[in-house]
């Protein structure tokens, strides 16, 4: 007997929805949850809108009697304001800052004369918080000499040594290449380079010379300058990042300058250890040991903390030179190791020193109010 097409459709139709329920009934519960969830968040938005409007409009005239009535009386409402801040401002005693507007209104509330109208809240409130004369214009000499941009130094001074080299000297223009760099120890590209921005860069990581080149690019290092690659200065004429007025090298052509420190520390400490080491067949352990404090520890220690920001090739190269002072102290050879040779000779290695050194300033800044420059 032949089955109705549509029965058959119906019947189909119920196996396939069977099916679908079996594996995938989960999501189509979750479905028609959602739906419905929808559904009835719609129907509340649009009754709770519908009641909103209905309660506005009843509301309104309940409303109105605190507004005001006319023009006259939002004036006469903004001056009573007005007048209670002010009267609530006079009561509070010293004024704020947008209420000095002369020298003399300063000198009538605090008591002390300042040379110029401070504008800094944190000024004023020092200030009124002082318990004496003396310390109000203290705080008030300050304040307005950093107001003025004159109480903080615009270059730290340095007391390290030089060895007759002036920061900032123009060595001249030299030819670079990529292959090998004249300045190997740093390269930064700065979106504001000088001269002096580059030099100061070169100066913080401990190194002699500085260089800039293609207007933006910084080089920093130790090597001996190629005197056989410096050309005229007209070929480093590319303005710089910084500031158009001055020279920034070219391509692959850099103005060198020095940076003010003294020529490698390792040189000159490897220098004085060759010397002790020739004497040292005349000399006892002890005076072997003052000669190498002096002339080749001190010498390391002496401004150490610019050696911080020094690669770890760099201080090895100091480290090497401690370690080569010990061994002469103790007549130890290169191929023994120096470890318990130490501990004889209570000596840090060399970023131990340089931090030790940093932990020192600090405690010298904070503490004892001693170099001020560095607050």
């Amino acid at each position: 007997m032949a089955i109705v097409p549509a029965r058959a459709i119906v019947i189909v139709s119920f196996n396939i929805f069977r099916v679908v329920c079996r594996k995938y009934g989960i999501y189509l519960l979750l479905g028609m949850v959602m739906i419905l969830l929808q559904g009835f968040s719609g129907y509340y938005v649009l009754r709770l809108g519908g009641v909103s409007d209905s309660s506005t409009h009843g509301s309104k005239s309940s409303l109105d009697q605190y507004l005001p009535k006319k023009d006259g009386d939002v004036n006469e409402i903004f001056h009573q304001a007005s007048d209670r801040a002010d009267a609530d401002t006079h009561d509070k005693g010293p004024p704020v800052v947008e209420e000095i507007e002369s020298l003399e209104t300063i000198q009538e509330h605090f008591g002390v004369k300042v040379p110029c109208l401070l504008r800094s809240k944190e000024a004023v409130s020092a200030i009124k918080r002082a318990t004496t004369s003396l310390c109000r214009m203290i705080i008030a000499n300050v304040s307005c000499q950093i107001q003025a941009g004159s109480f903080y130094p615009t270059r730290l001074q340095s007391y390290c040594p030089s060895n007759g080299r002036v920061r900032g000297k123009s060595m001249g223009c030299f030819v670079d290449s990529r292959e090998k760099r004249i300045l190997r120890g740093h390269a930064a590209q700065l979106k504001r380079n000088t001269p002096n921005i580059c030099a100061d860069i070169c100066y913080q990581r401990g190194y002699v010379y500085a260089g800039v080149q293609y207007g933006k690019e910084c080089f920093c290092g130790n090597e001996e300058l190629p005197m056989k690659m410096k050309v005229s200065d007209v070929l480093c004429a590319m303005p710089c990042t910084g500031d158009v007025n001055i020279f920034c090298g070219d391509y692959l052509h850099m103005n060198i300058y020095e940076t003010g420190l003294a020529n490698n520390v390792v040189k000159t400490a490897d220098f004085h250890l060759r010397n002790i080491a020739f004497l040292k067949k005349y000399l006892d352990e002890h005076s072997i040991k003052k000669l190498v404090i002096k002339s080749v520890i001190t010498w390391i220690d002496y401004c150490n903390s610019i050696y911080y920001r020094l690669t770890k090739v760099q201080l090895n190269k100091l480290q090497n030179i401690i370690n080569r002072g010990a061994r002469l102290i103790k007549d130890i050879s290169l191929q023994e190791i120096i470890t318990l040779t130490r501990i004889d000779l209570p000596w840090l290695p060399i970023k131990a020193r340089i931090e030790v050194r940093i932990c020192a300033i600090t405690h010298q800044v904070i503490r004892t109010g001693r170099l001020k420059y560095l607050r």
